[in-house]
């Protein structure tokens, strides 16, 4: 009888025991941005009540240095010699709502370079 009692509360403590937050797909989320000589900050900002799950970023082709980072996450670089390296930090990488900074620096006479990143976004559901 104390094993059944135990079993019944146990059940109906794990129906309204607390889960971690659901997530619902709201959209694609692509970004394109020119990289200019120097160092270039921007800052990127998931709205209220939404997480973003950033699954790939990379920057253009070059015969100069680049590279490219999302809240001082290298995510991608590419080097004189135009040898590319993206994904250096394994994606995805999910950012829940706040601001973050985008961070792009490029060597030499650059011109025609972009940084992109791609992801999804969802709805926070609770």
């Amino acid at each position: 009888m104390k094993k059944t009692t135990f079993l019944i509360v146990l059940i109906f403590l794990s129906f309204n025991a607390f889960s971690q937050k659901n997530l619902e797909f709201n959209s694609v989320i692509k970004f394109n941005a020119d990289v200019e000589n120097g160092t270039q900050t921007s800052i990127l900002t998931v709205p209220s009540g939404k997480i973003w799950k950033i699954t790939s970023a990379t920057i253009g082709d070059s015969f100069n240095s680049a590279y490219a980072k999302i809240d001082g996450h290298l995510v991608s670089i590419i080097n004189t010699d135009n040898t590319k390296y993206s994904n250096l930090n394994p994606f995805p990488l999910w950012l829940p709502e706040g601001s973050y900074t985008i961070e792009t620096r490029s060597s030499g006479n650059v011109t025609g370079i972009t940084f992109s990143y791609s992801g999804i976004e969802f709805n926070v559901i609770e």
